[in-house]
């Protein structure tokens, strides 16, 4: 049957003051065109078309390259989808052009459905679907058709097995029905990074790359996990893309030390809903100590310093160069690519402190210190701080042995001598917006000497502001922008620089900090912010063709002694968010922010191969474990959720006895709070000094600690104590509680008595008033180290 494409027009650009050209019959023909829609002929555009000679009309850009090309040809969809169009205007013999940064924005229809099955719900949202009729029962056979997708394949295959937890085979055979078929397809029109799913009685799922493989692997197990144990979906056509290149977020971990293990954890968590970036601040101050630098540097020992000798195992809360290969690969597994940010000329106090090394001496450089923060920009120390960051770079970027293996490497520049600073150093503000750019323009033709793409945060600022001036910046970057006193939009859209948002008004979080956003009400920000929004009076339409995309910031310039799960709460929310948003876009009409929040709260707990929240089922009743020691099934667990002990070493005899040696093992590892804790028991006098009690790989419950009679519990560097002393020879009940702040501990229900901060592993010690109290309850081994009897041992969220 043939489809006729129909179209709608929907709304025409509102140009003020736009873009002006000293070719005056230019500026008439763009005036003309941009007052005008596009027409339509078979599956082609027509643009309109200045009425004098010599000028042609292009599209600068479309919002949706998938559904209308750059040279305007349609392809159907398979819903109704609103595309942004962007005109660009040629002079034909000059050359000249003028494009508009304002869409023309039209409605293309897909054709009459007749199908019944509505559209999975996912997250991020899939970008098109047509609903069939019919139900496609998973065989849980995988076919693979290409050698070249095996791995592609296996990651397919762990996300359906993980999220579903049915096992599933990749095999090479013959596809039949309840088979699930992945195809490489060259010539499709999704990009990269898309892909579609034709499900019927097999599903078919064909992508240009194996990243869109994988991506496809996401959305499929997201919607079999939610059909229960039929492992079902709804017949019908998925494709499905981003509407941005660039989805990401950054964590501070210069300032907030977080183990590589955890980390990938979280990158997992990201990747597997569809971010393909996390940026990593791997240089700083402030925060857990003064001056930090997270990698290891073999070159420049001084670098790493001040972490190894003011932190307790301070070596150790280093990333090691091993270490991060190993990370990167992994995060690649899961479409992610690592982008590591070595700061400077500012917050990089560390690389100042290098370049007074012997090292540094050896190596040719001098100090190149300005403060104990700052480099020196000034005359010809620009050249000289330049060559030495960039002696410190070449260390990770060697292209026989890169320890940095994505393609894009993150620069800094930001906050170089503030304006109440200028005269303590000599300078006016026309002199450091010069001394600045000079340096950001340096060290992006030295990133991309090295084969990487640079990222910067963006100084591109004009008439009087901060980095305004005549200094040329190359283009040849991405421009992140986040201070709207430091970057003017207006002008990178008018230069033509390509950018991404990260406005700190909306997506930086600042734990502890009275200036940004301690947390992100995902569901408000749902319905008020889009990839587009900068602040409230600065936007850019969707899918302009120099936003890439966006990108949150944790940052953690105060420290709050929070654990690792204490912060993932927070990520997750930037998470959540910037994934809809990035990979889907601004929400269209029929979405809500409930419809939103109810995708979060039954697909965004944890991911495939990845729960840094920790996530455990509860009972109605709030029940997460309950084992009766003295019972006929002492290691069952009575919640009904089926975790299940298993025990190592003890004996049974109206309890468990515990002999200091040997421990109950569980299937979970930790109970995030707010969670509680009751356990009845008797421990004997006999315990060992720190005998522990409780562990997990994130964190340790100890008795008798320090030899005190008291229980204690550390993690993530952090040490707290109950004051009060714990009853030995004789049952007791033990009851800890934590909220999203405090812990605290009851004995035979007496008053409860808060944790206190008793050691702290890094070089600043949290103000009271900032500081997080919170154990996440470890429970992959109990009792470890104790003597005496257990009875029982329950915990609620």
């Amino acid at each position: 049957m043939t489809y006729n494409i129909k179209t709608e027009n929907i709304a025409l650009p509102n140009i003020k003051n736009g873009i002006k050209s000293e070719n005056a019959r230019l500026n008439a023909a763009f005036d003309e065109v941009i007052k005008q829609f596009p027409t339509v002929n078979g599956n082609r555009l027509v643009l309109p078309a200045p009425s004098e000679n010599g000028f042609c009309t292009e599209l600068y850009g479309t919002g949706n390259s998938v559904i209308v090309s750059k040279d305007g040809v349609i392809t159907e969809p398979l819903e109704d989808i609103t595309v942004n169009l962007f005109y660009s205007v040629i002079d034909v013999s000059s050359g000249e052009s003028l494009h508009s940064d304002s869409a023309v924005v039209i409605k293309i229809y897909a054709r009459e459905n007749t199908g019944k099955n509505k559209k999975p719900a996912v997250l991020p949202s899939v970008r098109e679907w047509r609903g069939g009729n019919g139900e496609f029962v998973f065989s849980g056979v995988i076919i693979c058709e290409d050698d070249s997708l095996l791995n592609a394949a296996k990651q397919f295959e762990l996300y359906i097995s993980e999220m579903t937890g049915s096992g599933c085979l990749v095999k090479n055979r013959r596809p039949s029905a309840g088979d699930i078929v992945l195809k490489l397809c060259a010539d499709m029109n999704v990009g990269d990074e898309g892909y579609t799913v034709k499900i019927g009685e097999i599903t078919e799922v064909c992508a240009v790359t194996p990243k869109g493989i994988i991506y496809a692997g996401a959305t499929i197990a997201q919607i079999l996990m939610q059909s229960g144990s039929g492992l079902c979906m709804p017949m019908g056509i998925i494709r499905d893309y981003p509407q941005y290149p660039f989805r990401s977020c950054m964590i501070d971990t210069a300032r907030y030390y977080m183990d590589i293990k955890y980390l990938t954890e979280v990158t997992k968590y990201a990747g597997f809903f569809k971010l393909n970036h996390i940026h990593l601040h791997l240089n700083d101050g402030a925060g857990e100590m003064e001056t930090t630098f997270r990698l290891e540097s073999e070159k420049y020992p001084e670098l790493n310093r001040t972490v190894i000798e003011k932190c307790e195992d301070g070596r150790n809360k280093l990333y090691t160069k091993k270490d991060w290969i190993a990370y990167q690969k992994e995060a690649l597994e899961y479409g992610v690519e690592v982008i590591p940010e070595i700061d400077s000329p500012s917050h990089c106090g560390a690389i100042g402190m290098a370049s007074q090394s012997k090292e540094a001496a050896e190596n040719g450089f001098e100090n190149i210190a300005l403060n104990s923060w700052q480099l020196d920009l000034r005359g010809d120390m620009v050249f000289k701080t330049a060559a030495f960051v960039q002696s410190v770079i070449d260390e990770y970027t060697d292209k026989s042995n890169p320890v940095f293996l994505g393609k894009k490497l993150h620069i800094g520049t930001d906050e170089w001598i503030r304006n109440s600073e200028l005269e303590n150093y000599g300078l006016t503000a026309e002199e450091r917006n010069e001394y600045m750019r000079k340096y950001m323009d340096i060290m992006i033709k030295y990133v991309n000497s090295k084969g990487y793409e640079p990222v910067l945060w963006s100084g591109l600022n004009s008439g009087t502001a901060t980095y305004a001036g005549k200094t040329p910046i190359s283009k040849d970057a991405l421009f992140q922008t986040w201070a709207l006193s430091f970057a003017d939009v207006d002008l990178q859209l008018r230069e033509n620089y390509s950018f991404i948002n990260s406005n700190d008004i909306d997506l930086y979080i600042v734990p502890g900090g009275s200036y940004y956003k301690r947390d992100l009400n995902v569901s408000e920000m749902y319905d008020t912010w889009y990839a587009g929004k900068f602040g409230p009076d600065v936007s850019v339409d969707e899918g302009h063709p120099l936003l890439l995309g966006a990108e949150t910031a944790f940052w953690l310039d105060v420290s709050c002694a929070g654990s690792n799960i204490d912060t993932f709460k927070l990520l997750k929310n930037q998470i959540v968010l910037v994934c809809e948003k990035t990979w889907y876009g601004d929400k269209t009409e029929g979405q809500t922010a409930k419809e939103y929040m109810s995708r979060i709260k039954r697909l965004a707990n944890y991911a495939a191969g990845a729960n840094p929240g920790r996530y455990v089922k509860a009972n109605n009743g709030g029940v997460v474990l309950d084992y009766d020691f003295t019972g006929k099934a002492p290691l069952s667990d009575l919640s009904g959720n089926g975790y299940n002990a298993e025990n190592n070493g003890l004996l049974f005899n109206n309890g468990l006895r515990l002999d200091g040696e040997g421990f109950v093992s569980t299937s979970l590892e930790t109970v995030p709070n707010p969670m509680s804790l009751e356990m009845k028991l008797c421990i004997s006098s006999d315990t060992a000094e720190n005998a522990v009690m409780l562990e997990s790989r994130d964190g340790t419950v100890y008795f008798n600690y320090n030899g005190t009679g008291k229980i204690a519990f550390k993690r993530k560097g952090y040490t707290y104590i109950f004051a009060t002393k714990i009853p030995t020879d004789i049952d007791i009940t033990v009851g800890i509680t934590c909220d999203e702040r405090n812990t605290s501990l009851c004995i035979d229900g007496t008053d409860k008595i808060n944790a206190e901060l008793l050691k702290c592993e890094y070089e600043y010690i949290p103000a009271e008033v900032r500081t997080m109290y919170t154990l996440q309850l470890p429970v992959k081994r109990l009792f470890g180290g104790i003597k005496g009897t257990v009875y029982s041992f329950k915990v609620k969220q």
